[in-house]
This record gives structure tokens, sequence and C-alpha cells, in this order.
């Protein structure tokens, strides 16, 4: 069996291809520091980080939740986005049927191949979207500025979007509230939807910085101390978002993408003030889940205590 078909349970929330550019000067390839909220500093792959068993596996979908992912869709008065958000529920939909119809097929067969779906949908989505920006992201992460000119593409957009909205952090913070939510009369569980509502969040989000012709401008760290990532890796640098939406997307320990509020029309900035460069990492370390990475372990000492004493989600 070709591993295009087999059963894939680990799903990534943060882009191994994405960490790599981490990767340690003394470490095996592909390997990078992680420090974890107890504290603890490893050396690790890329591949087993920022992931969880069946993280996006789909789950059935009560008719409640099916009305509101389609209300959701019609929402946005952009038409393409709006037949985009629509063609996504009708096929979330399907999905639904199909991981409530796999336990209950008397073939053996079929219901293998219904559960294979079901645990992969989402994880080859966000493939996908991936690979509609490697090369984008590969060139930026060189420092090849000349992708954001005149302006950011709209597949680079959108998988910024996704990229706030798929991980265990972004969906812990909004489920923290509460499991239930009672919203214009639907009675939802949004834990249960939440493998398909956070595809229409980040496509909004997506479709936002496009529409509205966000800037973006490459930061070229200069300074002394390197960019920190997490397994929330884009974070809005404005601890409350009444102050701005502007995020900080590190690419490298080297180079960042900002855009959004303030940013202005140069595409390109030097940075070689250290403190600059600790103001933005403690924007990564303060909205991390349970991980900080760097391609080195220096840097994560200097972040454990502040890391460890942030309130956890």
């Amino acid at each position: 069996m070709s591993r295009r078909n087999d059963l894939k349970r680990k799903h990534h929330h943060v882009w191994a291809h994405y960490l790599r550019n981490w990767q340690g000067d003394s470490l095996p390839k592909g390997s990078l520091f992680q420090l974890t909220k107890k504290g603890r500093i490893n050396a690790t792959s890329s591949k087993g980080v920022a992931c969880e068993k069946d993280f996006y596996k789909v789950n059935a979908l009560g008719s409640d939740d099916l009305r509101f992912l389609k209300k959701l869709a019609n929402h946005p008065e952009n038409s393409t986005l709006r037949e985009i958000n629509q063609s996504f529920v009708q096929d979330m939909s399907v999905l639904s049927f199909a991981s409530d119809f796999y336990k209950t097929t008397i073939s053996q067969r079929r219901r293998n191949e219904l559960k294979r779906i079901c645990a992969n949908a989402i994880e080859e989505l966000h493939s996908g979207y991936e690979d509609a920006v490697r090369d984008e992201l590969d060139r930026l992460a060189r420092g090849d500025v000349s992708v954001l000119s005149p302006r950011a593409s709209p597949e680079l957009c959108g998988y910024l979007g996704l990229q706030i909205t798929r991980t265990k952090a972004f969906k812990e913070r909004a489920l923290a509230s509460e499991d239930g939510l009672k919203t214009g009369g639907y009675r939802l569980n949004l834990r249960r939807l939440w493998w398909a509502l956070h595809i229409l969040l980040g496509n909004n989000i997506g479709a936002s910085l496009f529409l509205d012709e966000a800037n973006f401008c490459l930061l070229q760290n200069e300074s002394s101390e390197a960019f920190l990532t997490s397994d929330q890796p884009i974070v809005n640098i404005h601890q409350t978002p009444s102050k701005g939406f502007t995020i900080l997307y590190p690419l490298s320990p080297r180079l960042a993408l900002q855009g959004g509020d303030g940013i202005g029309d140069n595409r390109q900035r030097v940075v070689s003030n250290a403190d600059e460069i600790e103001m933005l990492n403690r924007a990564i370390v303060r909205m991390a889940y349970k991980e900080v990475f760097a391609d080195n372990e220096m840097i994560l000492r200097k972040y454990r205590g502040f890391f460890m004493n942030q309130q956890a989600i």
C-alpha cells in the first residue's frame, strides 16, 4: 500500500517543513531545540513536535452544527470567499456523514476506507495549503523580498490565516470559556465542530489580509539575539486586539514576516537592536501553548522562566 493511502493518525498543527529552519548547527538534520512548559530543554526532531494523535479527525456534526457552519459560510460580503466557504461546508457535510456511516457499514473494506478518509482529510487539506506556498516561503526564508511585491499573493494570505487558527493553542484558547455555546438559537458543541470551524475562521482571516491589501515587511535580524518560534507560530504583537492587528511570523532565526496594522510601504527592514527582537520574542513566548523552539539552547534558557510563568490555557 502506498503512503498516500496510509491512515494518518499523527496530525501536525505546525508545519514540520517550516520548523526545519531552526535546525541547530550541532544537531542531526531536521532537529531543533525545544523548550517545554515544564521548563525542559531538549534536542528533538521537527517531525515529532507540535503534533497530536487524531487532532484533525473528522467527527459527526449535529444539525445545529451544520446550520451554524452554513450561516458562517454565507456571511462574507466578498462573493469569491463566500463561494469557497460554501463549497467547503458542503464537503464537510459529506465528511460528517462518512464519519458516522463508517461505524455501521457492514463491509470491512468500506469501513476501513471511510475511516482513512475521516482521519486524513483535514491533515491533507493543510498539506495542500502548504504545498501551494512552499516556494514562496522558502524564498522568503532566504531573504527574497520580491515575494511581497507588489503585494502578498492570495495563496500566502490564505496560508497565514490558517497557521493562526489550526494550532492547538488557538483551539484551546477559543474553547477555554465553555465547550457548548448557545448563539442565535444554535446549540453548539465547539469542540465537536472545531475540525471544520477552524478552516472557515482561517479562510476569513486570510481573505481579510488579502482583500484589505495588508502590507507585509520582511524583518532582517542583524542583532545579537535570534528569533524564536513556537507551537503558535503566528501571533498578534499587540497584547490586546483593540490596539491593532499586526502579525509576526518568524521564518528563521534571522528572518521574520510582519503584516497588518502599522506596516508601511517598505518591504524589508533591518533590525539591529536586540531589545526590539526581545520584545518580539516575548510576544511569541507569551502566546505559545506547550512548546517554544530555537536553533540553540542558550536562548531558550533565557526565556525559560518567562514561559513557565505564563498563565496556562
